[in-house]
């Protein structure tokens, strides 16, 4: 996509677009949709700050509703086809998790970049569409590098857009549909020009040619082949499906062809991420699909991989809306949403390629994989990747005061001069005074090789 010489300047600088400060944050052009979508309002990007609180001001008791609706999404989280149905529903869902599943989207799409993995035409498919977010996430991710590549003097032409929403629901197709006419609204009266502005153009007439399927992958699989897409996307799907919607879901995959991209997302609690994980076995196993992210195939005991939990987290800089709707929450719902350290992106995620070549990946002695971290009253835990390790699950206990590396999500890190035992199927590293804990330098985020 980009020459070697360009492709790490342009990398930071989309980074620290998306994520600056190392926490994400939320496009002011969804952002300002949001608003027209929820308010019917149009805000005049000059005065921004001081509008948008003035219009949350003027709908303070539609927002108490919503942040009603989301005290009742903590005390138990359903979503049924009758509640994409309550148009309550789809609007705190629109304020709650469309913001952060928006940032999601878009670190992935980053990884992809930096893998060179989008060539020159991307036709997308977004199994489940919800509110919208991964067709409104993936076309301001393309704006945004767009822009980071003209000022890189870079060239990025991808032009050949298309995108095919697929929903069970009428009515999110309708709100996805409303919901990408108003960002349309915010390309349309933005002041972009020269390259910039051209592109903006491409990607309105991307969002004037979206396709909307009403489809039940529950009932029925889905031929993919028809409209031959680079890209399949199903989002915080595959644990709302039935055993046969899985096993549709598998043929609708595999009838894609050799070379295509499948981004497979859930939320990052246990259960959301080891269902994955199972089914990112299943298809890993079948020799049509080759792993991708966040872990390659070329290991030889995959026995931990269906019970891993591969959450990963991120910060979040909260926008206006979302900040002012969760001051409406109880106290104890509050804490979760502080401004200062939190990791509202929260998920786990496979990647995959349609293709029977696996990618192999050599086995380093004493090499781990960091996948998350937790707190106990004498040393910290680092979960690692099991698997080829003979093990169920893997840890390493970092005793407080021995000092490591900063870890990244999927980071490689060797150890040595450490103590090792197994408790209960679990493989655990002890860190001591003596051990040794290396990384490589510049190493990125995602299960995969340094790209300095």
């Amino acid at each position: 996509m980009f020459q070697d010489s360009q492709k790490q300047k342009i990398i930071d600088t989309l980074t620290n677009l998306l994520v600056p400060g190392g926490k994400y944050k939320f496009s002011p052009y969804i952002e300002l949709a949001q608003y027209k979508v929820l308010f019917d309002e149009v805000v005049d990007s000059s005065k921004r700050r001081e509008q948008l609180k003035k219009i949350i001001k003027k709908h303070g008791s539609r927002i108490e509703s919503i942040a009603n609706k989301i005290s009742e999404f903590f005390l138990k989280k359903e979503f049924t086809r009758e509640k994409y149905a309550d148009p309550l529903f789809l609007d705190t869902y629109f304020v709650h998790y469309f913001p952060v599943n928006v940032c999601k989207m878009q670190h992935m799409m980053l990884e992809l970049l930096q893998q060179d993995a989008i060539g020159e035409s991307l036709r997308i498919v977004d199994i489940g569409v919800g509110t919208g977010t991964t067709a409104v996430a993936i076309l301001d991710f393309l704006l945004a590098t767009k822009t980071v590549a003209v000022m890189n003097g870079a060239p990025f032409d991808i032009r050949d857009i298309k995108i095919i929403c697929v929903d069970v629901n009428e009515n999110p197709l309708s709100y996805s549909k409303r919901v990408l006419e108003a960002y349309r609204e915010q390309l349309n009266s933005s002041s972009l020009d020269g390259e910039i502005g051209d592109y903006k153009k491409i990607l309105i007439d991307c969002i004037d040619s979206i396709k909307y399927v009403k489809h039940d992958i529950n009932s029925l699989d889905l031929n993919l082949m028809d409209n031959n897409p680079d890209l399949v996307i199903a989002s915080n799907v595959l644990n709302e499906l039935t055993d046969n919607g899985k096993n549709n879901l598998y043929m609708s995959l595999n009838s894609l062809h050799d070379g295509a991209l499948i981004i497979l997302a859930e939320p990052g609690s246990k259960t959301a991420s080891q269902n994955l994980m199972y089914f990112r076995k299943q298809l890993s196993s079948s020799g049509k699909f080759s792993s991708f992210s966040p872990c390659v195939d070329g290991v030889a005991d995959h026995s931990s991989c269906s019970s891993c939990w591969n959450r990963r987290s991120k910060g979040f800089n909260q926008p206006l809306l979302y900040m002012e709707t969760h001051k409406l929450l109880d106290e104890e719902s509050k804490k979760r949403f502080t401004e200062q350290d939190n990791d509202l992106l929260s998920w786990s995620s496979a990647i995959f390629r349609k293709s029977s070549r696996s990618v192999q990946e050599p086995q380093v002695e004493n090499e781990y994989r960091f996948i998350s971290s937790y707190t106990l009253r004498d040393y910290e835990v680092l979960k690692c990747c099991a698997a080829g390790s003979g093990h169920s699950s893997l840890e390493v206990h970092r005793p407080y005061g021995i000092e490591i590396p900063p870890l990244f999500y999927g980071q490689k890190m060797v150890i040595t001069d450490a103590k090792k035992e197994v408790n209960s199927g679990t493989l655990v590293v002890k860190l001591d005074t003596n051990s040794c804990v290396k990384t490589k330098q510049r190493e990125k985020e995602a299960f995969f090789d340094s790209y300095s």
